[in-house]
């Protein structure tokens, strides 16, 4: 008797679903150009990178970061600068409970990369020591400071402050954690 109604409906939904033929289900094994496509008018694609040796990640503390070489990091920016376009490098992880050390740090990067002809942007980071936060005061005077010391480099382009505030459960890759 089970095997009666398991094969009965079996029988009723095969009749209600249609059934499909392999070329139903597209595969992309063609050419992936985009050289047929018409370009439409607009402003042209600005690209960057992070070429900081330490990126945040998900989790409560960060990895261990590995030296960096000043010059090979150059080196490989060079390639992968877009012919007729700027690659702009992105500073991150510029954290207000680092203080001045971060200043100081944050600005000979932003001159060794704008020296070499690469605009840059940089994430100020709320990331507050215990005493600094919720002070909000203080952090917008820290704010005011960062964009009156990198505002006046030609080639700082612009200030993220803050980041990913709606992620709550990482305080090493977001600001949502405080």
């Amino acid at each position: 008797m089970r095997r009666a109604a398991t094969a009965a409906v079996l029988l009723a939904l095969a009749a209600v679903a249609p059934a499909r033929a392999a070329d139903d289900y597209p595969v992309c094994t063609g050419d992936t150009s985009a050289a047929g496509v018409p370009q439409k008018p607009g402003p042209a694609l600005r690209v960057g990178i992070t070429p900081r040796v330490q990126a945040g990640q998900v989790g409560p503390v960060p990895a261990q970061a590995v030296s960096e070489d000043p010059a090979k990091t150059l080196a490989a920016l060079a390639l992968l600068r877009p012919s007729g376009g700027p690659l702009v490098v992105r500073l991150n992880r510029f954290f207000w409970s680092d203080g001045e050390a971060a200043f100081k740090q944050f600005l000979a990067e932003t001159a060794r990369y704008t020296e070499a002809g690469y605009p840059v942007e940089l994430q100020v980071r709320y990331h507050p020591s215990s005493e600094q936060e919720g002070d909000i005061a203080a952090w917008t005077r820290h704010v005011r400071e960062v964009v009156d010391r990198f505002g006046v480099i030609p080639g700082v382009i612009g200030l993220q402050i803050t980041n990913e505030v709606n992620f709550d459960f990482s305080p090493d890759s977001s600001d949502g954690s405080y």
